[in-house]
């Protein structure tokens, strides 16, 4: 819109001076790009050392807690205190389990319950997770709703302090090959599938864990906005920088929304990988890579000898680089990850759709 505020002044008279402005209250936070300094008229010099975003005074840890998955069920079944004990000592507070469920119920709530209980006594909150690529498939999506409602009717018999807090969905779609759901089908399932699930969740909130690479698909995330409470984006980085990158259109996403938003950080072992940059060749040229177009789908054809056809495009292999692990994953070095968090849970509190931190196979 081309609308600016003023955020104060600069005290010309100290040489040195460190100085917070606090962001207008008009301010559209999920929408603004540019900050300017103004010069005086007569001369005058500034040499600014750091320039940092930060949340609001009084936002906490509490605010905004670290969270964790733990994958298998006996983790919570049969070493829960021990769980807990961890979990305490590394500032977690919120905890994804798996919760078993037999004969379309809850097994054993009464185990769950104490856990939860148990856990919330620690201040952290409990909720179950489950997620797979064909969840999003028509004849899946059934199967789906009940382990729902399921946790919903668990819910609505516990005591206050056994609830779980929520629901958290890893579904991956993208995952599931073109031939069982083709590529332009996919959103449509997804948000499908979100919708049926907010309107068997009742009062569970939803969490949908989502890929950093559907910051692009504006269309998907404003859907989803309608069905989910919280969004887990995977950022799967170890450079500060790249995570802010990634991690930034989602809390803008959040603000515009009132939705709550979590940044995953990987401290698991992760392969060490190859990235290769293509480049497009002229029609009729050989190629290292030939990609086709079937009934609406592209097929990439890796050839070990360049080749050409003529109902593909070819692409010549331009230039590759090993990717080391480390670049995604602080599997090898979890004691940075840990002296990272603070920096990172102080520059994205300046969102107010922040959520805290998720750490995968911190422990």
């Amino acid at each position: 819109s081309g609308q600016s505020f003023d955020l104060g002044t600069l005290n010309g008279e100290q040489r040195v001076q460190t100085t917070r402005f606090d962001l207008p209250e008009k301010l559209d936070r999920a929408n603004w790009r540019a900050l300017s300094l103004a010069c005086p008229q007569g001369t005058a010099t500034l040499r600014l050392d750091a320039l940092t975003l930060q949340g609001a005074a009084e936002a906490d840890a509490a605010a905004a807690p670290r969270a964790t998955w733990t994958w298998s069920p006996n983790e919570w079944r049969e070493r829960g205190a021990a769980l807990l004990d961890w979990a305490v000592q590394q500032k977690i507070g919120a905890v994804f389990i798996t919760v078993p469920l037999k004969d379309g119920s809850v097994d054993d709530a009464a185990q769950l319950g104490a856990f939860v209980r148990q856990a919330g006594s620690r201040g952290i909150a409990v909720s179950a997770m489950e997620g797979a690529p064909d969840m999003v498939l028509p004849a899946s999506q059934d199967a789906a709703i009940a382990r729902l409602r399921a946790y919903a009717a668990y819910n609505a018999s516990a005591a206050e302090g056994a609830r779980l807090k929520g629901v958290q969905y890893h579904i991956e779609p993208y995952l599931v090959p073109a031939h069982v759901l083709p590529q332009a089908q996919r959103d449509r399932r997804y948000l499908e599938l979100a919708a049926r699930l907010r309107q068997a969740a009742g009062p569970l909130a939803l969490d949908f864990v989502v890929p950093h690479w559907w910051a692009d698909k504006k269309a998907l995330l404003d859907g989803l906005a309608k069905h989910a409470d919280i969004l887990t984006v995977k950022s799967p980085r170890t450079d500060p920088a790249q995570i802010y990158r990634l991690a930034v259109p989602f809390l803008d996403w959040g603000v515009e929304h009132g939705k709550t938003v979590r940044v995953a950080l990987d401290a698991g072992p992760i392969g060490a990988g190859v990235q290769r940059r293509y480049e497009r060749r002229p029609p009729g040229a050989r190629g290292d890579l030939l990609v086709f177009t079937l009934g609406g789908q592209k097929i990439l054809l890796l050839q070990q000898v360049p080749a050409a056809h003529g109902k593909a495009q070819a692409y010549a292999l331009a230039a590759s680089q090993e990717i080391d692990a480390a670049d995604a994953s602080f599997h090898s070095d979890k004691g940075a990850l840990m002296r990272l968090l603070p920096q990172l849970e102080r520059t994205f509190g300046a969102w107010e759709s922040f959520g805290g931190m998720a750490l995968h196979d911190l422990r």
